[in-house]
């Protein structure tokens, strides 16, 4: 037969013996301290420069330039948009860039897969070699932005950012 054992005594801790002994309490303050500052210096190095950080934002550009024939050959403009654009690493780093038709680009941009789409006119080239005779009432060339704002106007915005200085 066992006999029974007397119950231990269990030793009275209190929250001022915790807070005398430093390695206690000191280690994990001093993490918490340290995640949450390296947290906020994160968070305002993304907030300063947006674009900086930008990796992969999806745009479709959609190039429907015919052309035109000059005296000295073939020319087309809208092209040599589509490849600036395409060479250009301060974009291409930034903007994940799909050539499409004008139709794929709405849909890309209906489900919310594109957050804009460059669209360079049909008449482009022509409107540009029109501007050495050009009168006040020809058509300036221009380049369309077609943004979706239904997927987000952070993303819009930062694909404006990157598109409009290059465009211009």
């Amino acid at each position: 037969m066992t006999t029974p054992k007397a119950p231990l005594a269990s030793p009275s801790l209190r929250a001022s013996d915790l807070l005398s002994k430093r390695p206690t309490w000191v280690l994990p303050a001093a993490s918490a301290g340290i995640v949450v500052a390296l947290m906020t210096l994160l968070y305002f190095g993304t907030i300063v420069d947006p674009t900086a950080h930008l990796r992969g934002l999806p745009v479709a550009l959609v190039d429907q330039d015919s052309g035109a024939t000059t005296g000295t050959g073939r020319l087309d403009v809208g092209r040599q948009i589509v490849s600036g654009l395409d060479s250009s690493s301060q974009i291409t780093s930034r903007l994940a860039i799909t050539i499409e038709s004008l139709a794929e680009a709405h849909a890309q941009m209906d489900k919310g897969a594109a957050f804009a789409t460059v669209l360079i006119p049909a008449n482009f080239t022509s409107s540009v070699l029109a501007l050495g005779g050009r009168d006040d009432s020809s058509p300036l060339p221009s380049v369309t932005l077609l943004t979706n704002v239904r997927a987000g106007s952070i993303g819009v915005s930062l694909a404006e950012g990157v598109l409009e200085p290059a465009l211009a």
